[in-house]
């Protein structure tokens, strides 16, 4: 067999490199082993001793710092039990068979020693001078006469001492030679493994691969005919089979392989064929593009234009050399390429047919809109390698719905410019369109109301029944007509406000008379039906003050007439029976109250400023608040300072404010409670009220402990004709806070310390005393040419017992008098007395005069007669300022009805005092 190698020389060198392989291998692997596990080992178990140390020494460490958290790091007795401590568990610590620990002080000082007994030994100097030199933890220690021993060392601070373990070298490195010695034993037998395998190894693999590889040579150059002999095992034996296979193969695939080619011309002529058919597809394809109105295009994923039809190049006026493989970037406006390139990779990313809405913007021409058509095109494997678009022109249409849109916008522009809310919808009942007055009254916004039922935003009930009402849209969807809503409909919004509407709704017909929804408009009569109301009540507020007025003037006129008579009697009788007086003064006291009655009539129909005087309003407080409260089961306490300052009041109007607000807290506790009244001296501070003028104030507080005023009461507490109880009329308090501002003065309430309502007045005061009261207005009286003590006074009254009952008190004081029963009359008789030489001193005008002129018209008359003439203003009815500021219109002084005898004296002595009479 002349194809078959030398096998002698391929064995000679298989051999020779197998024992040089050994050679090289074995003895440098036995060497490295050595030393490497002399390394392992003394690392190992370096390690453990060290350890072993740091795990008992770790105990003591802990031990120390417990003295330490307690404070007795310094306690001489604790610091030797743990060094006792210690050092016992060293004892206990062994290692193999001749490890021992040791504890040698630094002093020389030998604790623990299983080899040293006595300090000043030779062995042990040399020894503690190796402890204190080695920088490292541990050293070899060789005695004269014993093996070698190796020591491991620490210096533990606490104790200032070496402490460690001293173990023999044999006993240290007893595994290192046991290994050893199973590692040489392994070792030669490993070697005479490999050469027993190699000989093997020879036999049946090295002979058997040197034939097969001439084998497989001679079929390499065709000869496929010879034939190798020999004994093969393994896939040796399946490998030579393979070649006898391989061989027979190869001459059936060339027959084979002729055949083939001769198939092949065959499918070349029909790929032709199929090819030729390919192209007139596309060409119709083409032709399908090119004619399309959409632009059409197929981009690569690097966005490069595959294909473009011809509208695409008319839109952009490119050629398709210029078009195809090239990017948006390269041929398109930098807007319009990245508007592309945006929503192409949107398509690449989701996988998905997409559609957007594209606009070009051109410099020289129109803009145009297209609606564009994105999905991606994929191969066999599933893979997107292209994107294709599809885009139709929308520029008309968008145009249209911009103008809808536009009229959509003036029409929701014209529904917020209505002041009257409107909704509108669908012929479901839907709501497709609503303004903001209709939000703003429903309490939904128009985006949570559209495409809903109107009867779920539009809630109406009857105002008095509370029944729910139809809903007018309804009705005009069924019936096609306007329907209107009645009176006392309820709208309820969304948050339960309620408010009065009034309302219509009408049909929406199209082109073709067809009703497509409704309308319904609706607006806010809430304000309206309470201005009414607010009207009506002020009308029979009117009707009530003129009868008021009426019946004050009447009943002050006959309290005027009584007040005079009695004080007539008084004098005449001289002294007096004490029950007499006893009954006079009941009697008194019985018109002063009436007059305060009359006083609260006159509340009706006061429009003037209050009529004022000074005075101290610690009686004033009380006997207002006691008056209310007689027969009442309420506890009244009463904290008023005896060092009050004087005020300058109505004295009638601030009594009815005080019983306003005590008859407010009397009701507010159902008749049964507690009410404490305040009053001090207050100077301006900073928690004085900063509307208040002036630097000294009466601070009054009135505090009860009902259940207290809601936040949304207290806001409204004094607006007129806001009440919380079912009969109340609204004004008492309404009125307290008109009084208290005419005073200049500040009114407020709120809650209590614990429950129950505070209310706080501040009055101006006056911390010294005036000489005159106010009022007098600050009268400068003139001389007056009248010798003696007796005046020449006209009185002017239209009431008979009044006039004759007042010239009687003149009289029976010493004055003169004369009697005119209107204006006209007293103008008259003033003038004649001027002309005889006889002036009236005074003149005492009444201010009401029923069917003649009145007091300030005549006043003014006979002012312009006589400058300095002295006129006074009576009046039981203070319907007109001249009561309140009497100087403005040419009075000196005032004098309310019912008036007593000394009250007379006393005025005329303040307007004409005794040293000019």
């Amino acid at each position: 067999m002349t194809w078959l190698p030398n096998l002698r020389s391929i064995k000679t060198i298989f051999l020779g490199f197998s024992i040089f392989l050994v050679a090289i291998t074995s003895l440098p692997i036995t060497i490295t082993g050595y030393y490497l596990l002399t390394r392992i080992v003394s690392n190992l178990e370096t390690n453990i001793i060290q350890n072993q140390l740091s795990t008992v020494l770790s105990e003591t460490t802990r031990r120390y710092d417990k003295l330490k958290q307690f404070g007795l790091e310094d306690s001489y007795a604790h610091k030797k039990e743990i060094f006792e401590a210690g050092v016992r568990e060293l004892k206990k610590l062994s290692y193999k068979q001749t490890g021992r620990a040791f504890v040698i002080g630094q002093d020389k000082t030998i604790y623990l020693s299983n080899e040293f007994n006595q300090a000043n030994a030779p062995l042990f100097q040399d020894f503690f001078q190796k402890l204190g030199s080695s920088k490292e933890d541990s050293f070899t220690y060789q005695p004269d006469d014993r093996k070698s021993s190796i020591v491991f060392f620490q210096y533990y601070q606490p104790w200032h001492c070496y402490v460690g373990i001293n173990i023999s070298e044999e006993d240290f490195f007893a595994q290192r030679s046991l290994f050893l010695k199973v590692s040489l034993a392994v070792l030669a037998c490993c070697i005479s493994i490999f050469v027993l395998t190699m000989g093997l190894f020879n036999r049946f693999f090295i002979l058997p691969i040197a034939m097969l590889t001439g084998y497989a040579q001679e079929i390499a150059a065709g000869n496929f005919y010879n034939r190798m002999e020999g004994k093969f095992i393994f896939e040796l034996a399946l490998l030579k089979q393979s070649l006898d296979d391989m061989a027979a193969n190869i001459k059936q695939k060339i027959k084979e392989t002729i055949s083939q080619l001769e198939q092949l011309r065959q499918k070349e002529q029909e790929r032709s064929q199929a090819m030729t058919a390919l192209q007139n597809s596309e060409r119709r394809l083409r032709d399908i593009l090119d004619n399309s109105p959409a632009l059409i295009y197929i981009k690569d994923l690097q966005d490069r234009y595959i294909t473009v039809n011809r509208q695409f190049e008319h839109i952009f006026n490119l050629s398709p050399e210029a078009i195809r493989n090239r990017s948006d970037v390269e041929i398109l406006p930098t807007n319009i390429a990245n508007q592309f390139r945006q929503n192409n990779l949107k398509v690449i990313e989701q996988k998905k047919p997409m559609e957007f809405e594209e606009v070009i913007n051109f410099k020289d021409r129109q803009s145009m809109t297209y609606v564009s058509i994105k999905f991606p095109l994929k191969d066999a494997n599933n893979k997107v390698y292209a994107i294709a678009n599809i885009s139709t022109d929308i520029t008309d249409r968008k145009k249209a719905e911009e103008a809808i849109q536009a009229e959509q916008e003036r029409l929701f522009v014209t529904l917020k410019s209505i002041g009257d809310a409107v909704i509108a919808t669908d012929i479901r009942g839907t709501i497709t369109l609503m303004n903001k007055v209709a939000e703003d009254l429903t309490g939904w916004t128009f985006m949570e109301a559209v495409q809903r039922p109107l009867t779920d935003i539009f809630h109406i009930i009857h105002q008095k029944h509370r029944h729910r009402l139809e809903n007018p849209v309804e009705k005009v969807l069924a019936t096609g007509q306007i329907q209107e809503l009645a009176n006392h409909t309820l709208l309820i919004s969304k948050s339960g406000r309620e408010c009065i509407i009034a309302d219509s709704a009408a049909p929406i017909m199209d082109n073709k008379n067809k009703i497509i929804g409704a309308v319904m408009v609706f607006r806010d009569e809430t304000e309206k039906n309470k201005l009414l109301e607010d009207s009506i009540k002020k009308q029979k507020l009117e009707s009530v003050g003129l009868l008021a007025g009426g019946i004050a003037h009447d009943f002050n006129n006959l309290l005027a007439a009584m007040q005079g008579n009695i004080s007539l009697l008084e004098k005449e009788c001289g002294e007096l029976h004490p029950k007499t007086l006893k009954y006079i003064e009941r009697f008194n006291r019985a018109i002063e109250r009436a007059t305060g009655l009359t006083n609260q009539l006159l509340t009706f129909t006061k429009g003037g400023a209050p009529v004022k005087t000074t005075l101290s309003l610690r009686d004033l407080i009380k006997d207002s608040a006691m008056f209310v409260l007689h027969g009442k089961a309420l506890n009244c306490r009463f904290d008023i300072k005896d060092d009050l300052w004087p005020c300058e009041v109505d004295k009638n109007q601030i009594s009815q404010v005080i019983q306003n607000i005590v008859i407010n807290a009397q009701q507010a506790m159902n008749g049964a409670g507690n009410i404490l009244i305040q009053a001090c001296n207050h100077a301006r501070n900073s928690s004085t009220p900063k509307n208040l003028k002036g630097e000294h104030f009466i601070r009054i507080d009135i505090e009860d402990d009902g259940p207290g005023i809601s936040k949304s009461v207290m806001e409204k507490i004094f607006d007129p004709y806001f009440t919380t109880k079912e009969t109340g009329s609204g004004l008492g308090l309404a009125l307290s806070h008109s009084i208290i501002t005419k005073h200049e003065g500040h009114i407020s309430v709120r809650s209590g310390s614990q429950k129950g309502a505070v209310f706080t007045l501040y009055l101006p005061a006056q911390p010294t005393p005036q000489a005159v009261q106010s009022v007098l207005h600050d009268i400068s009286a003139t001389a007056l040419p009248v010798s003696g003590k007796s005046l020449n006074i006209l009185v002017m009254e239209d009431e008979t017992d009044i006039l004759e009952t007042t010239i009687d008190m003149l009289m029976a004081i010493g004055h003169f008098t004369g009697a005119a029963k209107n204006g006209e009359e007293a103008i008259a008789k003033y003038t004649e007395a001027i002309k005889n030489n006889t002036p009236f001193d005074i003149v005492i005008m009444d201010q009401t005069i029923i069917g003649g002129m009145d007091g300030q018209e005549a006043a003014a008359q006979i002012l312009k007669i006589d400058p300095n003439a002295r006129l006074i203003a009576s009046s039981g009815y203070a319907k007109s300022p001249v009561m309140s500021y009497p100087n403005k219109y040419g009075f000196v002084a005032v004098l309310p009805k019912p008036y007593r005898l000394n009250q007379l004296t006393e005025l005329f002595q303040k307007i004409i005092p005794p040293d000019t009479q």
